[in-house]
């Protein structure tokens, strides 16, 4: 049978998953970007498509990321 409160529900929770992923990836780019930025290695460098991230700055954004969760 058609229950409205269902659908309802459904498409709130499918809405706040993707609200919630977008806001996550935003927050993983932004944090990324602020680390290639301050980041040593790319002292020289100029040009934003130029910038490197050494994968341990990676794993450490990520694993704090999940620490606050």
């Amino acid at each position: 049978m058609y229950n409205p409160d269902y659908i309802s529900a459904s498409t709130g929770y499918a809405e706040g998953y993707r609200a919630g992923k977008q806001y996550t990836l935003l927050e993983l780019q932004s944090k990324l970007s602020e680390a290639a930025l301050n980041s040593r290695a790319n002292d020289d460098e100029f040009r934003y498509e130029n910038l490197v991230l050494m994968l341990s700055e990676v794993d450490q954004i990520i694993n704090k990321m999940l620490e606050d969760t």
